[in-house]
């Protein structure tokens, strides 16, 4: 993932390359802080493994798309961070205990605000080419 941002880095040219690299790295640094919370808060049984190697698919395609974050790679990497949110939250429904599980749910509409933002740039620029 730090490789992948810091090529964003990299090929940077003004301040606004520098704050969209900061944009890619914010929320996967977030849901990184989100899975860990989520190994604190349960007991790791056999079940919950399965889930963090799944998420780590997730992420996996996530920083995959990260060179073209704001391209092409856009959809696949909205869709990956949905996925990966999603996952998330459906391990804390079913495992979380006490105020770890009520914050989660407290902070799950940003969450998923935050997965739907690639998603809506992208219809937003097909919808603008459709204009043109």
């Amino acid at each position: 993932m730090i490789t992948q941002i810091t090529q964003l880095v990299e090929h940077a040219h003004g301040a606004m390359d520098f704050l969209r690299a900061l944009l890619v790295l914010v929320p996967i640094w977030w849901m990184y802080a989100g899975y860990a919370w989520l190994t604190n808060n349960v007991r790791v049984t056999w079940q919950m493994r399965l889930v963090l190697i799944v998420a780590m698919a997730g992420f996996l395609v996530m920083v995959l798309a990260i060179p073209e974050v704001f391209g092409a790679g856009a959809l696949t990497f909205g869709l990956s961070y949905l996925f990966v949110v999603v996952l998330h939250l459906g391990a804390f429904a079913l495992k979380g205990q006490g105020a770890a599980k009520v914050a989660i749910f407290g902070v799950t509409p940003f969450n998923l605000g935050a997965s739907a933002l690639p998603l809506k740039a992208i219809h937003a620029r097909k919808r603008r080419f459709q204009l043109l």
